[in-house]
């Protein structure tokens, strides 16, 4: 039972990207076609691969994950930085100061992320 539940949700996840796959190298004709078919003319059917080409050269899809890679890095190496030290600081405060602050940092992550992106906004919007 719990093998047939994993394969449906296999399926349940997979069945999008197949059928995004097959859409991307169907011929233009083909995508107007109601009821939608999923292998027009039969199968096999003439795969179409210039689509990608065309899409790769009107949307700089490299140019995208190649910023996307290079925020998750820093991202990643800011915060294997900062948290260590921040913890250290929290540990190492005086004991009457220590569960003020302790609560203030918990308090801060209470703070729903709305508001914290408007003040985002603010600061962008003045930095140009």
């Amino acid at each position: 039972m719990k093998r047939l539940l994993r394969a449906l949700a296999v399926l349940f996840f997979l069945v999008p990207w197949i059928w995004t796959a097959l859409t991307a190298l169907k011929a233009e004709q083909n995508l107007q076609l109601y009821p939608e078919q999923i292998f027009p003319g039969g199968w096999p059917w003439q795969w179409n691969w210039s689509n990608l080409l065309a899409c790769l050269q009107v949307v700089p899809m490299h140019l995208y994950t190649w910023n996307t890679a290079q925020l998750a890095m820093l991202s990643t190496v800011a915060h294997i930085v900062s948290c260590p030290l921040a913890a250290y600081a929290l540990l190492n405060l005086p004991n009457r100061w220590q569960k003020l602050v302790w609560m203030l940092t918990l308090a801060a992550y209470v703070v729903p992320y709305p508001v914290v992106m408007l003040g985002q906004y603010l600061v962008f919007q003045k930095l140009g």
